[in-house]
Formats: structure tokens, C-alpha cells, sequence
């Protein structure tokens, strides 16, 4: 008699169809003992029942009876294609445990994408042997599209438990796998050269959500124009010229680089760019060693640097943080850095209000020179208009990147400063966060305007002059700004402001204050409750203002362009090929020819490129070589905003018509990117966020604060895809998980 326990499954008709795919659909039945007749019965009866809930049940329906397998240490799915484009890869999606429930559930964990030309022998266990057994079963089924179901024991054995033809990937017909194999080839050999001038070589590490985090500000695959724009106004330069007046180091070369259609920062240039300009060269390469171990551990972290990884500046809390370097560091170098991060912190707070002042000065000279710039316009020609575009975009890189790069900085260590007396005990969380949704920021001002609108009191054509400029996808010439459509804020429906009163305010921060003097009186940096809590409340919200008129510039060139290609026959989607380049070059005595021709020439060469990159899988971090051919998608942790526990309907806003908007009230939002020009969202009365990209301190993070919004930002690919046709979620912020219903 058999004893072992068995598994008893589904064997539909329609799972195993060329035209429909039922993966995990019905039921499946584990542990069943087979010497229990009564369980037996039940759980074929329980599989038999579960196909009714399809309306095309049949007779030809079976049932599956297989033995358990033991010792699982791997479970999961593996398909032969790519499930969403039918790129050339093995897509994995696994669960490490001891159960197969994953599997007949249609719940895994991770997800791995191995390119299909790789050399097997190359791959560790236990991929090597997983994918040796689908090339084998492909031979047999003439290179048939295949979704199996596998676990794999201790012993590293493969049991395959199930497969059928993966349904969806059959319309598709051209397979330019050759030019994809190509191509992958040719990103390693750019990561190879682009490794050779690393500051910590022979390393050379990548992320597309550390310290400028481009996968939130651009999103993960940006078009050309978007990419190019953020590299010119921000992190070709800028970026550093606005932080090495903080007493950080001067950093002379790109912060980011492109990889076929993604982007990345140089995570090795963001860790030494974060580092006091007076530390000693020895010192600042072991401690860029060590945090890039550090995040090789840990790649969950690689959107919170600032917070977990790097050493920035001293809090309270900084002490206790250096003890994890005392292998790293001799006694003498680790006493030489805590001496500069002391020397740098109170160099921001003794120099802040001169640093405000003349930040300020220059945000007053972007807008003078941003008004005679618009008046210059009226009546244009075409090759003016691209001047004035050009020198739109120069003055947002000269008079106000800098200037935000170094506001944002600020308001970074003043958020760590509020977390660091979280932690010490001298404040709780829950005033941390009243604090700081009591900080009205330019979001707090749209709101009370739009209410203004609603009730008559404000034209829109007012309203649209201060926030016109606004776009859901601030650097991507495809969406259209606030003031040319409606449909963004339509009045039908009544805004939800901020409850929180001000004398509630008041009181909050004198309970507080006192308590933060008592512990500053012996803290190492001398500085008052009332100035420190006056820090980050300004830095909160000139961060966001700073941001706010330098992408008045950025969306002004945004429109010259439009407006141009309008004129020249080109249309938002061609011109978001073109690059920052494609605005220079030209005088007033080019010819529209000249221009139409290099236009067109440069558009067909990246339309034609990008064709290959989308069928190219590429990760959120990279750490070798290798990366590029085994993709793994690593569990990102969200950043959980305030402690209140939401349920209710998920609408995934990336996915409906602009014409639907107003769906959102009431309802948790789920974004990819947390992008500044999806401040509209606030006056929808939303019951939650998600979001795909994005740090603790992000844009979004900010706002969520502000309006006491429950939201988990930044919850990385592995979460949002499994959450993003989903019909209802619920959002527990206190023990920081995302549950779906």
C-alpha cells in the first residue's frame, strides 16, 4: 500500500489550452493521506466542485493524483518566454519554503529572468538544473511556448508537476531573439568600459532607486527626451555643485548612465558624494567598500542609502550607527570621520540662513529672467523658440537645480534628525508624524486654491497661472500640463483638506520642544529645539517649492517644444525621442529643412532601438556583469507613512483614461512613479498610496505626511506586480504590510 502523502489537483480542459490560460484557477488539495478514504473522497470532490466556477466545465475535465514531494526547498513556476513581451528569456517566479502551495495557488515570491542563450553551465545551482530540464522538455514540444510548475528538493532533484502551452505568449510572431542576444552583449561590453573609470574599481555598482532614485523621477523606462533633460538639469552636474558648499565632496564626473532604455546611478559616486569633502582619500575608499557590501547584502536597501547605508551627517543616534565600522575602520580613522561628520553638520546648521538667503535670491533671478523669456516668445519663429527653450532649460540648470539639490540635502538631514530622536526616545512616532503633517507645503496651497476654484472665488485661468505648469510625468513631454487639461481637476467634486487644526499644531510642537531642548542641552552640536524644529520644517517646504518653480522652466521648454513640432509635422510621441541635443546647434538662420531632416533622422534611429530594449530584461540593481543575464528581481521594502490601517478599492491610475479620474476618491491609488505632477491626486479625497518607486523621503512620502494619507511608497516590482490588477487591498502602516483581499 502506498503511504507516502499525495497531492490531488486539477486536470481542466481549458488549463492546458493554446488559446486561455487557467494557471492556479481551480482547486488543489495537499497533505492528503491515501490511506484515509474519507479525505481522499473529499478532496477529489473539493477539485471537482472548484470547476464550476468556470462556465465551461466539461466531461473531458480529470482529476490529477500525484505523490507529495518531499524535502521542497524550491517551488515555483517557470515559463519559457517572457509572460508579458515574449522576450528570449526563462522567467522564473519562485517561493523559497518546504511547501508546493505556493505553486497551485498562484502566489510566489520572486522572480528570475535568465536569458535563454546562457551557457547552462554557467548557473548555479539550483537554476542550472531547473533549466536543463526545460531546454529538454522544449526539445520534446517543438519549441513550444511552456508554462511548467517545478519544485526542487535538498538534493537538488527537479520534479515537474505540470505542463501546458503558456496561452498568451501564442500571438506573438516575430522573435528577434539573435538581435536581443546581440544587444545584451553589447551592455555588458558598455558596463565593462563604463567599470574602468568606477571611483572603487573593480567594482561598479548600479541602482535605479539609490540617492536620485531616475525610476521614481522618470520612471523605469523613460523615454529619450525625459532621460536626457533630467541628465542635463540635474545629475550631469548640478547635482554636486549644489551639495559641495555643504562641506560634501567635490564629485567631477556624471551621477547617472544609460543602459539601453533604463537608467541608473553610480551607486560607488552617490556613496562618495555623500561622504565630508575633509576626509582623508584612504579612509572615504574603505567606507565606499563597505557600503557596497553592505548593499550587496542587503539590496532591500538600496532606495534608503541616505537612511541605512551611508554615514551623511551626525545625529543623535550617529554613535551607535559607527559601531558597525569598527571592523572596517582603525580606531584612529573612525574617531578622524566622526569628527568630520560633526565638522559638516554644524557647518549646514551655522550656515543655513545665509545659504536660504541666497538660494532664495537665485530662485527670485529664474523667475525675472523666466518672465522676460515668455514675453521674448510672443510671436516667435520656430528657431527662436527652440533658443528660448534651450535657454529656459540653462537657467533651471544654473539658477535652481543647485539650489534644490542642496534644499533637498538639507530637508534629508532634517528628516533624520526627527527619525534619530524617534529612536532615542525623546519623541514618539506618532508626534514625529503630526509634526510633520502640520508642514504646509506647495501641496497644502494647490488644495486651498483649487477649493477656492470650486466655490467661485478663484478663475481657473488664475489658478493655472501658479500650477498650469504641472504634469503627471514632469519631464515627459507626452502628458499634458494641468492648463491644457481639465480633466485633472474637474469641479464635481468637493476637495478634502488637511483636519489637522493649527492650534492642535501649536500645542504639539510646544509638548515636544521641551523635551528636545532637554536632551540637546548635552548633545554635541549646538543647536535649540526651536531653531532644529525651524530647519526641517523650512527645508520641507522649500524643498518642494525650489522643485516647483524650477519645473515651471522645465515645463515652459516642454511646450516651445510641442509647439515646434506642431509647426514641423511632429507630433508629442516623435519629439520624446529626440535628446537635449536636438535643441542645440541651431541658429536663427537654420533652415526648417535642417531641422525637420535631423529630427527625423534621429527619431527613426531610437524608435528602431528601442523596438530591441523592450524586449530586454534588466534589473533594479547591478552588481556585475552577470546582472545582464540573470535577472533577479529583488523584495523591495516600502516606506510605510503614518500608523493608520486602510482598507478599501485598489484603482491602478496608470492604467485608466484621464476622463476617469475622479474614480480615485475614496479608493486606494496604486502609481508607478511618485512624480510630482500627480499632486492633483490629494484633491480626490483618496482613501491610500502605493507606490512602485520611490524613498522614505520622496516627493510623495512628503505629501502622504502632509495629508495624513496612509501609503506604502516605493514597494519595488516584485509587489506592485503582484498587486496591480488586484480589486482590494489593505494598507496596515503599523506593522508595515500590504494584505490583498
Amino acid at each position: 500500500k502506498y503511504k507516502d502523502k499525495i497531492v490531488v489537483r486539477s486536470s481542466s480542459h481549458i488549463e492546458d489550452s493554446y488559446s486561455s490560460t487557467y494557471a492556479g484557477f481551480f482547486h488543489s488539495e495537499l497533505n492528503v493521506d491515501p490511506q484515509d478514504f474519507k479525505q481522499l473522497k473529499d478532496a477529489i470532490n473539493n477539485v471537482i466542485a472548484s470547476y464550476s466556477k468556470h462556465e465551461k466545465k466539461s466531461k473531458k475535465d480529470q482529476i490529477l493524483v500525484q505523490s507529495q514531494t518531499k524535502d521542497v526547498v524550491y517551488s515555483g513556476v517557470i515559463f519559457s518566454r517572457n509572460i508579458q513581451n515574449n522576450g528570449p528569456y526563462y522567467f522564473i517566479n519562485f517561493d523559497k519554503s518546504s511547501s508546493t502551495n505556493s505553486v497551485t495557488g498562484g502566489k510566489v515570491g520572486d522572480k528570475l529572468e535568465i536569458i535563454k542563450n546562457i551557457q547552462v553551465e554557467n548557473l548555479d545551482p539550483p537554476w542550472k538544473s531547473i533549466v536543463e530540464s526545460i531546454k529538454e522538455i522544449e526539445g520534446s514540444l517543438h519549441n513550444l511556448t511552456l508554462d511548467c510548475e517545478f519544485a526542487i528538493n535538498k538534493s537538488g532533484k527537479v520534479v515537474i508537476f505540470q505542463v501546458r502551452p503558456f496561452a498568451a505568449n501564442q500571438k506573438f510572431k516575430t522573435l528577434p531573439d539573435k538581435k536581443v542576444f546581440c544587444t545584451i552583449q553589447q551592455l555588458i561590453q558598455q558596463y565593462n568600459r563604463y567599470s574602468k573609470h568606477s571611483l572603487l574599481p573593480p567594482y561598479y555598482t548600479l541602482s535605479d532607486m539609490s540617492f536620485w532614485n531616475p525610476a521614481e523621477i522618470i520612471g523605469d523606462r523613460a523615454n529619450n527626451l525625459s532621460y536626457s533633460i533630467l541628465r542635463y538639469l540635474i545629475l550631469n552636474r548640478a547635482w554636486n555643485i549644489g551639495l559641495v558648499p555643504l562641506g560634501y565632496k567635490k564629485i567631477d564626473k556624471d551621477l547617472v548612465v544609460r543602459f539601453a532604455n533604463k537608467s541608473y546611478i553610480e551607486v560607488e559616486t552617490a556613496f562618495a558624494a555623500l561622504l565630508p569633502e575633509d576626509l582623508d582619500e584612504v579612509t572615504s575608499r574603505k567606507l565606499i567598500s563597505y557600503y557596497r557590501k553592505k548593499l550587496e547584502s542587503k539590496p532591500e536597501l538600496h532606495d534608503k542609502i541616505e537612511f541605512e547605508i551611508v554615514h551623511n551627517c551626525f545625529t543623535p543616534v550617529t554613535d551607535s550607527q559607527l559601531d558597525e565600522l569598527i571592523q572596517v575602520l582603525s580606531n584612529s580613522e573612525l574617531q578622524r570621520f566622526r569628527v568630520c561628520l560633526i565638522k559638516l553638520t554644524k557647518k549646514i546648521f551655522d550656515s543655513y540662513c545665509q545659504i536660504k538667503k541666497d538660494d532664495l535670491k537665485s530662485l527670485d533671478l529664474l523667475t525675472s529672467k523666466r518672465d522676460q523669456l515668455i514675453e521674448k516668445n510672443i510671436d516667435s519663429s520656430i528657431q527662436k523658440k527652440i533658443t528660448i527653450a534651450n535657454e529656459l532649460l540653462y537657467d533651471a540648470r544654473m539658477l535652481s537645480t543647485p539650489q534644490f539639490s542642496r534644499m533637498a540635502r538639507l530637508a534629508f538631514i532634517g528628516n533624520q534628525y526627527l527619525r534619530a530622536l524617534v529612536t532615542k526616545g525623546i519623541i514618539s512616532d506618532s508626534e514625529r508624524e503630526s509634526f510633520l503633517s502640520n508642514i504646509d507645503t506647495i501641496a497644502s496651497e494647490l488644495n486651498k486654491d483649487f477649493d477656492l476654484v470650486i466655490s467661485k472665488q478663484l478663475s481657473v485661468v488664475k489658478f493655472n497661472e501658479r500650477y498650469g505648469h504641472l504634469r503627471p510625468g514632469t519631464y515627459d513631454i507626452t502628458k499634458l500640463p494641468y492648463s491644457k487639461d481639465a480633466r485633472y481637476f474637474s469641479t464635481d467634486q468637493i476637495v478634502s483638506t488637511k483636519s489637522a487644526s493649527v492650534n492642535k499644531k501649536h500645542k504639539s510642537i510646544f509638548k515636544i520642544r521641551k523635551r528636545i531642548n532637554e536632551f540637546l542641552g548635552n548633545f554635541e552640536i549646538a543647536i535649540t529645539a526651536e531653531l532644529l524644529l525651524e530647519f526641517i520644517e523650512e527645508t520641507t517646504k522649500f524643498r518642494e517649492s525650489f522643485k516647483f518653480e524650477f519645473t515651471k522652466n522645465l515645463s515652459l521648454a516642454l511646450e516651445l517644444l510641442a509647439e515646434v513640432g506642431e509647426e514641423l509635422g511632429f507630433d508629442r510621441k516623435m519629439l520624446s525621442h529626440l535628446s537635449i541635443e536636438s535643441l542645440k546647434g541651431f541658429s536663427s538662420s537654420s533652415g526648417i529643412s535642417e531641422i525637420v531632416d535631423l529630427w527625423h533622422s534621429q527619431i527613426e534611429g531610437k524608435k528602431a532601438n528601442d523596438i530591441i530594449y523592450n524586449y530586454i530584461a534588466l534589473p533594479s540593481l547591478v552588481f556585475g556583469e552577470k546582472d545582464f543575464e540573470i535577472i533577479r528581481s529583488h523584495t523591495i521594502r516600502p516606506n510605510f507613512i503614518t500608523n493608520s490601517l486602510v482598507k478599501g478599492g485598489l484603482i491602478n491610475l496608470d492604467s485608466i483614461d484621464v476622463k476617469d479620474y475622479n474614480l480615485v476618491s475614496g479608493c486606494i491609488v496604486l502609481l508607478e512613479k511618485a512624480d510630482p505632477g500627480y499632486d492633483w491626486i490629494f484633491s480626490k479625497r483618496i482613501k491610500g498610496l502605493i507606490t512602485k518607486f520611490g524613498g522614505a523621503a520622496s516627493h510623495m512620502a512628503i505629501r502622504c505626511s502632509e495629508f495624513g494619507i496612509p501609503a506604502a511608497i516605493g514597494c519595488g516590482e516584485i509587489i506592485y506586480n503582484d498587486i496591480k490588477n488586484k480589486k482590494v487591498v489593505q494598507l496596515d502602516c503599523v506593522n508595515k504590510k500590504i494584505i490583498i483581499r
